[in-house]
């Protein structure tokens, strides 16, 4: 794994497959750690492709969303369901997070 800096996150690329006509993959898989540390964060940004953010320990945080119909939504990634809390959200493509 490689620090991205200056999100302080450690990433891994696990595989890629085929083309579309423009040259990106079809798909890609990708393992982003944010790490306990208070300098570790996800930048708000935009993808091409749906991306799913999985939660595995550590203290619950908050996903916040823009759609491109300009309606907003926030999930919280966390280990308690009966407070609303998910382990695993699919962001569909085109979505700022």
């Amino acid at each position: 794994m490689q620090m991205s800096e200056p999100e302080h996150t450690y990433f891994s690329e696990a595989g890629r497959a085929g083309r579309k006509d423009g040259g990106e993959p079809e798909w890609a898989m990708m393992y982003g750690l944010y790490c306990r540390n208070p300098d570790s964060f996800s930048r708000f940004h935009r993808l091409t492709v749906d991306e799913i953010w999985s939660f595995y320990e550590g203290e619950p945080f908050r996903l916040y969303l823009l759609y491109p119909d300009g309606s907003t939504a926030s999930v919280v990634m966390g280990p308690d369901y009966e407070a609303g809390q998910t382990r695993q959200f699919l962001i569909p493509a085109g979505v700022w997070q």
